[in-house]
């Protein structure tokens, strides 16, 4: 009888084996350099180094370690959504939320709607088109978050919008898996509670989340502020001889606490993605709250991140969870001929459906709209046709356009100053598109959320009788998550461009003090501004 250890045996990796890890890592890397500076979005090439290094095509790495790969992947994901809970705006997120829960709910249920025309595009039923919509109905919170990080977009009030109809529409694509495995182990069959039951650990555990602000973090605060308590942890730092600091000290009680809120998420049955946003949101509020009450030391979440965790979370984790999602692309079933063709249809309709969104920051509105159908799309028309004559022109025919009002400018007098500004103004109503088109190409990438409804239908017996249409999704998935962000890092430098050359050249005939407050986002108007 052999003996049972109850250790694991440290054994040598083979020369293979670690060739083909490392330069699975380094390919990462380098690959992602490449991308970025080709077309402004490195996680698409880390895409396909996952496809060709994976299961999909060259299953040149062992399965446990591809299975290694997703589960730290997703510890990336966790804390990439962790991060923008930290670098939100808390008064930009109040004052957009109504316009967040509006964009967020038009990009959820348009997929879902124009996904019934399954039905005509490949014979599918009820049950398996609102199974493509579910799939379809998320935007990738990965994939947003680490755009908007790398441009610094987020704290601008468009990125706030942004990010918060991503979680939104993240936690109502949740509910739609928990209803798509539901059905499928039930054959068929709807259960009410099965719809009941995470949405309401969501509404919960947000209650619980404001419950707990203000009625024990806030109490609490008061205490530590105004009672001593705080400088009493201070003091027993500066008395351990270096062993307990301030900073490592906070660090470690704010990943504590979001352990603490994973775990409850987790176990209630509502998004572990959607809990790491709140709670970076909460620890945001306590850093705000405490540096609004007191001149004592503060180290906010935002900055131990940086500190802590953005080199490894960059330099591994990010990558680890792009390429795993490489590994879950079937590619070899999805070449042929019907296939092709009916999964870009639905990657067409897909993409529209997501690009409504952008219509509510049009200027007119939904509302003028209805109003007044013929004069809006009018207005419309004309700033469509501005807007992709600038993005179709030379380098910058906007920059141009600004340098020749500026020049004009020089003829005016001081009083005459704010005729330029106007002309200005006027400039950049000329660019009102980019707010809508961004918001509207920012959407329309799915990602892990939209991969993993799909792969739970199909495991669930959903698409038993029609395979093709989890290929036909899997197509749709794969484009807008390649696609969309390859469209937003075009236009976030070319809009980042254009808004420096106008501050620049405006600089010259602006008081300086109306200069200083300008944001790199200028073009983008009142969205371009910082929360």
């Amino acid at each position: 009888m052999g003996r049972v250890t109850d250790y694991l045996p440290y054994e040598e990796p083979t020369v293979s084996t670690v060739l083909i890890q490392g330069s699975f890592i380094l390919l990462l890397v380098v690959v992602n350099k490449i991308f970025d500076d080709i077309i402004h979005c490195g996680l698409v090439g880390q895409i396909f180094v996952g496809i060709f290094w994976g299961m999909p095509l060259g299953n040149f790495l062992e399965v446990y370690f591809q299975k290694a790969i997703m589960n730290l992947g997703y510890l990336g994901l966790i804390l990439l959504v962790y991060e923008g809970g930290l670098n939100v705006s808390l008064a930009g997120m109040q004052t957009n939320m109504a316009i967040s829960f509006m964009i967020a709910f038009t990009g959820v249920f348009c997929p879902m709607g124009l996904s019934f025309l399954l039905r005509f595009l490949c014979n599918a039923s009820w049950l398996q088109c609102f199974a493509a919509g579910s799939a379809l109905s998320s935007t990738s919170l990965g994939t947003t978050f680490s755009i908007l990080a790398s441009a610094n977009f987020s704290k601008c009030k468009l990125g706030s919008v942004i990010t918060t109809a991503a979680v939104i529409d993240d936690v109502l694509g949740l509910v739609f898996l928990e209803i798509v495995s539901t059905i499928g182990n039930n054959q068929g069959s709807l259960n009410p509670s099965v719809i009941a039951r995470p949405i309401g650990a969501c509404f919960a555990l947000l209650v619980l989340a404001v419950v707990f602000c203000l009625f024990i973090a806030k109490p609490f605060q008061r205490l530590a502020i105004y009672q001593g308590a705080w400088k009493i942890w201070e003091h027993f730092c500066l008395k351990s001889n270096g062993l307990i600091k301030l900073e490592s000290g906070s660090f470690v009680m704010q990943n504590l606490f979001l352990l603490g809120v994973l775990a409850v998420a987790g176990y209630s049955g509502t998004s572990i993605l959607y809990a790491a946003f709140l709670a970076g949101l909460i620890v945001t509020w306590w850093n705000n709250s405490v540096s609004e009450s007191t001149d004592l030391p503060l180290y906010s979440g935002s900055s131990l991140f940086k500190k802590y965790f953005s080199p490894v979370l960059n330099a591994i984790l990010t990558p680890f969870f792009f390429g795993s999602l490489g590994f879950s692309i079937p590619l070899k079933s999805m070449f042929e001929g019907t296939i092709l063709w009916k999964g870009f249809v639905y990657f067409i309709l897909m993409t529209l459906a997501k690009m409504f969104t952008g219509l509510w920051l049009l200027d007119p509105g939904l509302s003028e709209f209805l109003e007044n159908p013929k004069k809006s799309f009018l207005i419309w028309f004309t700033k469509w046709y501005c807007a992709f004559r600038i993005l179709a022109g030379s380098p910058n025919m906007l920059i141009q356009r600004a340098r020749d009002t500026v020049e004009m400018g020089r003829y005016l007098s001081y009083s005459g100053a704010s005729d330029l500004r106007n002309n200005s103004k006027a400039l950049s109503n000329a660019a009102i598109i980019y707010p809508s088109l961004l918001l509207s190409t920012a959407m329309v990438a799915r990602g892990e959320i939209g991969l993993l409804v799909a792969s739970v239908a199909m495991s669930s017996g959903i698409f038993d009788n029609n395979e093709d249409i989890f290929l036909i999704v899997i197509w749709s998935i794969l484009l807008c998550t390649i696609v969309a962000p390859i469209c937003v890092g075009y236009l976030i430098a070319r809009i980042k461009k254009g808004s420096i050359e106008v501050v620049e050249m405006e600089s010259s005939t602006t008081p300086q003090d109306e200069f200083s407050s300008r944001s790199e986002w200028q073009i983008l108007g009142i969205w371009g501004r910082s929360e």
